[in-house]
């Protein structure tokens, strides 16, 4: 299998190309700078399930389960900040060459007037 890569951007926009994030299959390292130009960017998402684990001591920290998201956004505000966000989405942020047209943004979901959607996720603390 293939490991999954990250969209590569370019002040804030995400440019054609991408970036090989993973160590080993399944595990990826977060060094300190892993943030310092932007979020990891998962398209299409091949996830259902991230866990924060403890190198050293092998001991897990944090779940988030979810399905049916089709990316997946890991990030943190800057190389101090004392956490990181896993998120799955719906939507991302566009691409360089992108319109601005937000009908034709990708990940839009569009609903007719009294539609609905929903969606979830669990975050499971583990001691």
């Amino acid at each position: 299998m293939l490991s999954p890569k990250s969209l590569d951007r370019n002040d804030g926009l995400i440019v054609n190309s991408t970036s090989s994030v993973f160590k080993q299959d399944g595990i990826i390292a977060l060094p300190d700078f892993i943030f310092d130009n932007d979020a990891l960017i998962f398209n299409s998402n091949p996830f259902s399930k991230i866990t924060i684990v403890h190198k050293p001591t092998q001991k897990k920290y944090l779940s988030v389960a979810f399905k049916n998201y089709p990316f997946l956004g890991i990030w943190s505000k800057n190389s101090t900040s004392p956490y990181i966000c896993i998120e799955p989405w719906h939507g991302i942020t566009d691409y360089e060459n992108h319109n601005k047209e937000l009908t034709e943004k990708e990940g839009i979901i569009k609903l007719t007037p009294k539609e609905t959607f929903s969606c979830n996720f669990t975050i499971e603390i583990l001691n």
